[in-house]
């Protein structure tokens, strides 16, 4: 999955794609319905982008507050989770050393 960062590069990239065509092509031959399309299709593109990170970035709060409070509700099984992870994570390391 692509990062914010990328995302909005590659939305930059397009805007700036779209100058060039309009300062070879001429800006009489681009403007119009075609050029004004393509205009609204890239920002509709980037508000959809903004969009969906805003939802991916609340979902993960709402998760991480979720997994928080239930290791708050049950401290040994938490503990028990994270000492079977540190387990199978220095096996894993400790096979690779071999």
């Amino acid at each position: 999955m692509a990062s914010q960062t990328e995302l909005q590069g590659r939305l930059e990239e397009l805007q700036e794609r779209l100058r060039d065509l309009e300062q070879q092509v001429g800006k009489s031959m681009v403007d119009g319905t075609l050029s004004d399309k393509v205009h609204d299709a890239v920002d509709y593109a980037g508000d959809k982008i903004h969009d969906s990170l805003e939802i991916g970035k609340q979902k993960a709060k709402d998760t991480a507050y979720k997994v928080k409070d239930l290791a708050e509700e049950n401290p040994w099984h938490t503990a028990a989770i994270a000492a079977a992870v540190g387990f199978l994570l220095a096996s894993v390391v400790n096979r690779r050393k071999d």
